[in-house]
């Protein structure tokens, strides 16, 4: 399948999807050190290219994008919160490196030490103090998975993650148990269940640190038994029996996340990732449909791009997920 994943890659490269494309197929699929020129090259085309300019361009002088998780309702903002422009960022292509990300970085270190107020309101609830720390790491992991308060964040979330789970799976005793003594009893923890995206993401960073961890696979199984899947998305892992734009891009995100847990995740989702090799249009690409503007994986392809943007954005998806069972 693999060599067949390269021939894809190289399909669309071959019809200039523009540099964020580009990036992502050199990194993701082919799996190209930074050295290499292919790379560098596309790589130094992300400086000039309009829509990295037009994310940057909104980016304030603390490295910000405004709130970090709550939207202000009363404001139009194009990008309306920080943890909005990390998803874009991260779909853009740019890496740790980039003066731009490097100083958002520094930022979401401060805000998760207390250096500096969280921008949002306050929630008037015991749940608060661990989610904001939570909802700062598990964002910016997307970007710089190395980064300290990310690191310690994952570390947290995977002492839980091993009184919680066991080889007879899990338990909602022992979770109940352990929120009760961080949050008080009877304190409904809500977002902090361990299903939730931010967590996920912070785990799978412990994951790969810790490969043998005895939690790791009742975690994912449990995840996948879930009829919502991960909290925040709310779609199940398997193969999806309604296909429509919104529902296949929670269903991506969803595996996007936790294919950060590589071989441990390529097991149990190997019928939904079988089903997604079978939804190859006549091209050999995936277009589930054009989006409305909801999610920041699209609008990334080059305007004279002969390909579809939404058959590139999505086979983006695709094949990084596909390719990840290869490695």
């Amino acid at each position: 399948m693999y060599r067949n994943i390269e021939t894809i890659a190289e399909y669309i490269l071959d019809h200039q999807p523009g540099a964020p494309a580009e990036v992502r197929l050199l990194r993701n699929v082919f799996q190209l050190p930074d050295t290499d020129p292919r790379l560098c090259e596309a790589t130094k085309r992300l400086t000039t290219n309009p829509k990295v300019n037009d994310l940057l361009s909104h980016q304030e002088y603390n490295g910000s994008w405004g709130r970090f998780h709550s939207m202000d309702s009363h404001i139009y903002k194009k990008y309306p919160t920080t943890e909005t422009a990390i998803m874009r960022i991260a779909c853009l292509g740019l890496s740790s490196s980039h003066t731009a990300v490097a100083k958002l970085c520094e930022y979401c270190s401060e805000l998760y030490l207390n250096k500096i107020p969280f921008p949002d309101p306050q929630e008037r609830n015991p749940r608060w103090s661990v989610g904001i720390r939570m909802f700062i790491a598990g964002s910016i992991a997307q970007l710089n998975p190395v980064l300290d308060v990310v690191i310690n964040e994952a570390t947290f979330w995977s002492t839980i993650a091993s009184e919680v789970f066991s080889d007879s799976g899990y338990s909602l005793q022992s979770e109940l148990r352990v929120f009760s003594h961080l949050l008080g009893e009877k304190v409904n923890f809500q977002y902090l269940h361990l299903n939730g995206r931010y967590q996920a993401q912070l785990l799978a960073i412990n994951a790969q640190n810790n490969p043998e961890a005895s939690w790791i696979d009742p975690y994912l199984r449990w995840c996948f038994s879930l009829n919502l899947g991960l909290g925040y998305l709310g779609v199940a892992l398997s193969p999806p029996k309604l296909v429509s734009p919104r529902y296949m891009d929670l269903w991506l995100w969803s595996h996007e996340i936790l294919s950060c847990f590589q071989s441990h995740w390529s097991v149990l989702a190997s019928p939904a990732l079988s089903w997604l090799w079978d939804q190859r249009d006549d091209d050999g690409l995936w277009d589930f449909g054009k989006t409305k503007g909801y999610c920041q994986a699209f609008n990334i392809t080059d305007k004279n791009c002969p390909i579809p943007p939404s058959k590139v954005e999505w086979s983006l998806r695709v094949l990084r997920l596909l390719r990840i069972t290869m490695t």
